[in-house]
């Protein structure tokens, strides 16, 4: 299988403190042409850019929150959040996006916080509730709510995630289908890929 991998955003500047992201109109030629080709688009998380970690910054008071115990699954959820409302996939129906680390912890979020060492206080079911509102949903940028494009556009796999009941609960929630085994962080120790 072929496929591409991205940043979850591009920087942007000569001094690369710019960001862009791919939910937006700028993007529908690169996003045409992966349908075309039908591939997979890999969005993989980053660090902060030098603007974010000045002071008074979200990072830059908060440096300690850089990475992948929290600042990954915070920024990639946020972009993964908007191509699902964007409507980027009402567009490019056939796209294909996969989102590593159990999809940056997101997927876990939607029913079951509670399974999350560090959660946010909100989850795909209150998401969906609120973006199905009657009062929003005629002004919505996309067709179908979050839940929809999680189960029709969007993969996650294990990778630098190894916690079993998080696994099961993502292809509990998402299906099999979208769940991908995979390898690739050296990061944690033999004996930490126990999972629970």
């Amino acid at each position: 299988m072929f496929g591409g991998l991205v940043n979850d955003f591009q920087s942007t500047r000569e001094d690369g403190g710019g960001k862009v992201y791919f939910d937006t109109a700028k993007f529908d030629p690169f996003w045409a042409m992966v349908q075309d080709l039908d591939v997979p688009i890999y969005f993989h998380p980053r660090y902060a850019v030098p603007k974010d970690l000045e002071p008074g910054t979200k990072y830059g008071d908060r440096k300690h929150l850089l990475g992948a115990a929290v600042q990954f699954y915070l920024d990639l959820s946020f972009h993964l959040c908007a191509m699902c409302s964007s409507g980027v996939f009402d567009r490019f129906p056939k796209v294909q996006i996969v989102a590593g680390h159990l999809g940056e912890k997101w997927v876990l979020k939607i029913v079951r916080p509670k399974l999350m060492f560090t959660s946010i206080p909100f989850n795909i079911w209150r998401a969906c509730h609120w973006y199905n509102n009657p009062n929003k949903k005629g002004s919505r940028p996309s067709k179908e709510d979050y839940k929809y494009y999680f189960t029709h556009n969007v993969h996650t796999t294990t990778s630098g995630n190894y916690s079993t009941p998080g696994l099961k609960f993502c292809i509990e929630e998402l299906g099999v289908e979208r769940c991908l085994y995979a390898i690739g962080n050296t990061h944690f120790p033999i004996f930490c890929l126990g999972g629970g």
